[in-house]
């Protein structure tokens, strides 16, 4: 009997061993292949970019939705990549992740077509549903209090908004999937900066692992869509790594990028050992190898003050006022040795090198009556003002005047820190300052890239403004198919924030930059002072 169920066993363990043999095949048949890593010639540590920047306390943010300071972006730049990426030369933008794409008649219409074969740095196919499922979270992320400061710019595609805002469900945005490599969007009115927009590294296809585990603790765990990954990531230098997948493997320049953060003798030593390609952070003209290498170009951007008070005396429009009109801001201007003054928000082209009329912007009488309009009496009664200026921003000399003038002509407690831009300027809504000073670079060339920013509903109120008249003249400019009409909207939605105190511009900007003129290709001068990772080398 033993030995019978033995030959039993045998027969029946042949049936399963066929069963599960063809089962295997037929799994196999539907089971998700795992990609072989493409081969390359082995990265070479001696085709290493190296980038300075100013040694800081403001740590690189790797959570490609929160990052809105430029060292941030640059490295993001490096790791994420979307539909578009800007020109080298000119930051334009050219199709990145899309391999063309077409818009309809009305503006309304766009339809993507990506390139065949892309994928994350881990393989994983990156689809038409990577970009809608990526959008979908951002715009979903916005109810949070430290959601991306680019959400509220979707706001232009049909139903984002509301679905942001959560008063909408997800299906009624404007996003759609045709196939595999097919993305359409609807508008709500025409937006030709849309290409521009989508070269943010915010707007990336980003992996889902990446959005389910929200900001990037471990850089070393990102997983890349860009044409690099995280190497290595320390206080002192950051270092990424050419990443084997992406889709223009070939034509990215350099195997490596370094970023180091450097200051001082430090600083030029590295430079004049020739260990720096490119330099963000200032070295003495006086220490320049070759005077070619410094690069002074002027940038779409503006400095300024700003209020950012949410609620109290600071908040009110009558006090911010009156607080402007007592300050001499031409002097203001003239103290923290501006190139491209200006009393404007928005640059206009070509940028001038007096754009202001200087004109006497005090007015004493108008200053103290608004006080008394609204309860302050001479200032009377008005609490500590709390200021902020960013570490590096050379205008320590400019706030003490500006904070002397308060405390002299209203008695007023200003008190001064300098302090990190991260702890004011990365969550608005979580800024203690009431006053503070920023230079913001437009992400497009267009009005808009200002504007967004003094929104009620933008996803990054900087000032935590809120005035519907505002809202409404803003809504109305992006609704607007006439072009002339639009700017016209646009200029009187800058005129409010100037004359109700709320932003007060010293200057538009001047990038300087050190490049090691005779070793470094592929980075060029432009307005926008971006300089994508993936085209920078250091010649042989």
């Amino acid at each position: 009997m033993f030995r019978k169920r033995r030959r039993l066993a045998k027969i029946f363990s042949a049936g399963l061993l066929l069963l599960f043999t063809t089962a295997a095949a037929v799994f196999a048949l539907g089971a998700p292949e795992s990609p072989t890593v493409p081969f390359h010639t082995p990265l070479d540590s001696t085709k290493t970019f190296t980038i300075a920047l100013e040694e800081t306390s403001d740590a690189i943010i790797y959570d490609v939705h929160l990052a809105s300071d430029a060292n941030s972006l640059l490295v993001l730049g490096g790791i994420y990549e979307g539909l578009y990426s800007h020109d080298p030369q000119t930051a334009l933008p050219k199709p990145a992740l899309a391999a063309q794409a077409s818009v309809s008649a009305d503006g309304l219409h766009w339809t993507f077509t990506l390139r065949d074969g892309i994928r994350f740095s881990n393989g994983d196919p990156i689809t038409a549903n990577s970009f809608l499922e990526s959008w979908l979270w951002l715009l979903s992320q916005s109810k949070k209090r430290d959601s991306s400061f680019m959400a509220s710019l979707l706001d232009i595609v049909r139903g984002a908004r509301d679905y942001r805002q959560g008063l909408g469900p997800a299906g009624s945005v404007g996003l759609k999937t045709i196939n595999s490599h097919t993305l359409e969007i609807e508008l709500v009115s025409p937006a030709p900066y849309l290409p521009s927009l989508l070269c943010n590294p915010a707007f990336a296809a980003v992996h889902p692992s990446n959005r389910k585990n929200g900001s990037a603790n471990n850089p070393l765990e990102i997983i890349a869509s860009g044409p690099y990954v995280v190497d290595q990531a320390e206080a002192t230098a950051i270092t990424l790594r050419k990443q084997p997948w992406y889709w223009d493997y070939e034509e990215t320049a350099s195997d490596y990028i370094k970023v180091r953060f450097l200051s001082g003798r430090a600083l030029t030593l590295t430079y004049l050992e020739r260990k720096i390609d490119w330099s963000q952070a200032y070295i003495p003209t006086d220490a320049l190898r070759n005077k070619q290498d410094l690069h002074l170009f002027p940038e779409f951007s503006t400095g300024f003050f700003y209020f950012s008070a949410s609620q109290g005396a600071y908040a009110q429009a009558k006090v911010r006022q009156a607080l402007s009109l007592l300050i001499p801001w031409d002097s203001v201007r003239d103290i923290s040795k501006q190139v491209y003054p200006t009393d404007k928000l928005v640059p206009t082209f070509p940028i001038s090198m007096r754009e202001v009329n200087k004109v006497d912007s005090v007015d004493h009488e108008l200053a103290f009556t608004l006080l008394q309009e609204s309860g302050y009496p001479q200032g009377v009664g008005l609490p500590t003002l709390t200021m902020a200026i960013h570490r590096g921003s050379q205008l320590l000399e400019a706030a003490h005047f500006i904070a002397e003038v308060w405390s002299k002509e209203l008695g007023l407690t200003v008190v001064l820190d300098v302090v990190p831009l991260s702890v004011y300027s990365t969550i608005p809504s979580q800024s203690p300052y009431d006053f503070a000073y920023i230079t913001w670079i437009g992400d497009f060339y267009d009005p808009f890239a200002f504007l967004h920013l003094w929104s009620s509903d933008s996803s990054y109120n900087l000032g935590n403004y809120h005035n519907p008249e505002f809202d409404s003249t803003i809504r109305q400019a992006v609704a607007s198919p006439d072009i002339g009409d639009r700017q016209r909207l646009l200029q009187k939605a800058e005129d409010m924030l100037l004359t109700q105190g709320v932003v007060f511009p010293l200057a538009h900007g001047l990038s300087i930059n050190i490049v090691n003129t005779t070793l470094v290709s592929g980075w060029y001068d432009n307005l926008l002072n971006f300089h994508p990772l993936k085209y920078l080398k250091r010649k042989d």
